[in-house]
């Protein structure tokens, strides 16, 4: 069983600070310092002094230096303990969440599904997509150790396909992000992207000083595959290209940074004061109004344009029930409009 324990008031943290700006970083410690809990820290020293040396200390330190605001770790020993992290996961909406001693190809056989084989970012996904907004962002094997780009981007290719003919739909792909392993600086670039997306203005795209890249990948090379990965230019610097996410529908929101603004809408509209009351059309009325006080400010930031296409009321029991509205918004790192639904 996972829990939440108070470091720094932990709990009251998580539900408190931005959001969009949290990052979860699950692996093993080198002690069994808070086995199965989820801490907060500032300082890298503190978290060495704990857990010691390893992909989780290591991970935690590159975040704060990429500059992540806020920073929880969870010290997993054994691998069935993911169970019970995925049911505590359901509580809280982290932004992103990576992994440091898993891998995208890595699975199981589940006994609870006649030992079918399941990932572990499957099994994660399927658990909580249907609480949370929380983004999984998965890597691989290091591309130094592969001998040329053809042996590592067929090996990339097999992962992404073998997964998608293997995961249910359960697992929202909307929340699945698979990043290519191959900065040369760094052994886990899933961090490396995770902590940058958690220190960039949600309008723009998330340049950094990645260091260089190993392979020079193009967008041919990718056949469409969801495989974010970092190119070397002379010009420009290393930058971070195919920023797509597992979603199976051709829309807008397969795009990260579009994706980012869509989970901040959903994340920021509070519905909760008009739980449990009728929607009359006067209610209907301060429901609109709410919704435009949230939104007119985030244009020309991060929205061209939005429009409000219904509120309605749902889970109905005697005349009254929860809030549902549907947004019509048009990001601005979008040329497409897309729905948002939101429910309090």
């Amino acid at each position: 069983m996972i829990d939440i324990i108070t470091n720094q008031n932990s709990e009251k943290i998580i539900k408190e600070v931005d959001r969009n700006s949290t990052l979860l970083i699950v692996g093993k410690g080198a002690t069994n310092h808070a086995i199965n809990q989820i801490v907060y820290y500032d300082l890298p020293e503190t978290v060495y002094g704990h857990y010691g040396q390893c992909n989780l200390s290591d991970a935690f330190n590159l975040a704060k230096k990429i500059g992540a605001p806020h920073v929880f770790l969870a010290n997993i020993k054994n691998s069935h303990d993911y169970i019970g992290l995925a049911n505590t996961l359901r509580q809280y909406d982290f932004a992103y969440i990576v992994l440091t001693d898993i891998f995208f190809s890595d699975y199981f056989y589940d006994s609870t599904r006649n030992d079918k084989k399941v990932f572990y970012c499957q099994h994660l996904l399927e658990k909580i997509s249907s609480y949370n907004h929380s983004v999984l962002m998965m890597t691989d094997k290091h591309a130094s150790l592969y001998e040329d780009i053809d042996a590592y981007l067929k090996d990339m290719k097999s992962m992404i396909a073998e997964y998608k003919a293997t995961a249910s739909a359960k697992a929202d792909g909307k929340n699945l992000c698979f990043v290519a392993n191959n900065l040369r600086d760094h052994q886990l670039a899933n961090v490396v992207l995770a902590s940058v997306l958690c220190t960039k203005d949600l309008s723009v795209y998330p340049r950094h000083t990645y260091g260089p890249a190993i392979f020079y990948i193009n967008d041919f090379d990718i056949d469409g595959q969801e495989l974010i990965y970092f190119r070397s230019n002379h010009s420009v610097g290393t930058t971070v290209e195919n920023l797509v996410n597992f979603n199976n529908k051709i829309e807008p929101e397969k795009i990260v940074t579009v994706d980012r603004i869509a989970k901040y809408v959903k994340r920021n509209i509070d519905l909760s004061y008009f739980k449990g009351q009728p929607l009359g059309a006067y209610q209907k009325l301060r429901v609109e109004k709410a919704l435009k006080a949230f939104l007119d400010p985030l244009i020309d930031w991060i929205l061209k344009d939005y429009a409000i296409k219904s509120i309605r009321l749902v889970k109905v029991s005697p005349g009254a029930g929860s809030i549902e509205v549907e947004l019509d918004i048009l990001p601005v790192n979008s040329i497409e409009r897309f729905s948002v639904v939101v429910e309090g």
